[in-house]
């Protein structure tokens, strides 16, 4: 099954406007990085170089590279000369150096000295080049790597979102004629609910979706996340590359995150959500895991984008807060499997689940880390100043009495401008003032936040009150 990828317009985005850098394709393994860019290049450029540097074409590039290196120490070779475009006409004979040719580099992180020639790509080479990695963070710490700053052009490549894996079920057109506020037909709701339901157990990892598509069997499904774990585990003990860490460690660090996140006071008095973690482990058969181990173990989770970091806001003034005090798996499978694991109770499992979907979705579609906030002694799930109204919106996902007492007080005290309820069994709604609005959580990802009025418009309506030039006004507008 080809699985459509919102992705492929942000390449394609890349190809017509940034193609004089370097793509970085980043993203955790199995999430599609190879498949998508391989598609892409096939289909918009007249020639095609694939290496990937942890099998045999990345062992004869870097041949290619020493055997061109000795011929330069050894005056072979004019140093003066386009060092890179001699070495790709090495490795590949039909080699031609021009915009119709796409050079993709696979697991980039398996070599600094192709990593490190990376600024040289954008500038010697006509040619466009990609280059992709899934464990990142075993180069954050290594000085053999150097830093690159403003010579790559980063795409994220992420597990399918939920409005993907409608697509792949031909389920997206119903889903996007659905009215937030209950005026569509019942059934529709049910349908997308139901794959909602799906979704919140499967995730969206390509090789998952596409299983599910083919035999509709969880368990089976349920199979390969468990092996996409295992995979994860068996890395990171390379990662690290001595005895302290092992696969049982990493399990147990993975349903410990997850374990902090179901805590009912999730507000915790540590600095950090790796103090707090480092809290729950020492209560456990693991007290022995140094807090350098850990945080090593977490940096690299997260910057093999297998979770994600929180910040928290402090009584809702956005302007003061703190960085990374909570982390969410980027995949709903992966979290739902080590929920089942932990044994916890399905409302809890449910509340969280959704709690994950949420901050996914934002974190996706504001591009930037999402924020929880505090209220005197509660909690707002989530806080969001709109890019389109320049309004704070409190979103709350749990149904507790005291998360609602919390978002309550937070819009009677005009901390926040609206409130957000996302919940399961509901058409949605919005009250009179328009301050209230609840949606269905399978809908999320297409609200906007665009409640208030839009910042831009708002503007130029005054400057056009100020000028009084109408007629600019009419030009702008068409």
């Amino acid at each position: 099954m080809e699985l459509k990828r919102d992705i492929y317009v942000d390449l394609l985005n890349w190809k017509e406007n940034h193609s004089k850098q370097v793509l970085l394709l980043e993203g955790c393994r199995q999430v599609g990085k190879t498949h998508i860019i391989k598609k892409f290049a096939r289909e918009q450029y007249k020639r095609v170089i694939y290496i990937n540097l942890s099998d045999d074409s990345g062992k004869r590039l870097l041949e290619c590279y020493k055997k061109l290196y000795e011929d330069i120490r050894n005056n072979k070779i004019n140093i003066n000369n386009n060092y890179l475009k001699e070495l790709f006409k090495r490795y590949d004979d039909n080699f031609v150096d021009s915009s119709d040719t796409i050079i993709v580099i696979d697991e980039i992180q398996e070599s600094y000295k192709v990593y490190n020639k990376i600024r040289g790509f954008s500038k010697e080479l006509e040619s466009h080049v990609v280059v992709t990695g899934s464990y990142l963070g075993r180069i954050v710490n290594n000085k053999e790597f150097w830093l690159l700053v403003g010579d790559v052009y980063t795409i994220q490549v992420y597990p399918l979102s939920f409005e993907e894996f409608l697509k792949a079920f031909d389920l997206f057109d119903v889903y996007l004629n659905l009215d937030f506020f209950g005026g569509s037909d019942e059934e529709d709701y049910e349908k997308i609910s139901n794959m909602f339901s799906v979704y919140s157990v499967v995730g969206g990892y390509p090789e998952v979706v596409a299983k599910l598509e083919e035999t509709g069997n969880i368990m089976e499904c349920e199979n390969i996340i468990s092996n996409i774990i295992k995979t994860f585990c068996k890395e990171l003990t390379k990662y690290f590359g001595d005895n302290s860490i092992n696969v049982s460690i990493f399990n147990h660090i993975l349903r410990s995150i997850n374990k902090l996140l179901t805590n009912k006071k999730k507000v915790f008095k540590e600095d950090s959500f790796n103090e707090a973690l480092q809290k729950v482990l020492s209560k456990g058969h693991y007290s022995n895991i140094s807090k350098e181990v850990l945080n090593r173990a977490v940096s690299w989770l997260e910057s093999a984008n297998i979770i994600g970091y929180c910040n928290k806001i402090i009584n809702c003034n956005i302007n003061d807060f703190k960085v990374k005090q909570r982390c969410f798996f980027t995949d709903l499978g992966v979290a739902t499997h080590l929920l089942n694991l932990l044994g916890v109770l399905n409302f809890d499992e449910i509340s969280l689940r959704n709690e994950i979907f949420v901050f996914n979705c934002l974190a996706r579609s504001e591009n930037k880390t999402p924020s929880f906030s505090t209220l005197n002694k509660g909690e707002l799930d989530f806080l969001v100043k709109s890019k389109y109204d320049s309004k704070l919106y409190g979103i709350q996902v749990k149904s507790s009495k005291n998360s609602e007492k919390t978002i309550s007080d937070a819009l009677r005290l005009n901390k926040i401008d609206y409130a957000l309820y996302l919940k399961e069994g509901t058409f949605g709604g919005i009250d009179k003032e328009k301050k209230i609005i609840t949606v269905p959580i399978y809908l999320f990802e297409r609200f906007k936040f665009d409640i208030g009025e839009r910042v831009l418009e708002h503007e130029i309506n005054n400057i056009f009150k100020l000028l009084n030039v109408n007629d600019l006004k009419i030009a702008l507008y068409e």
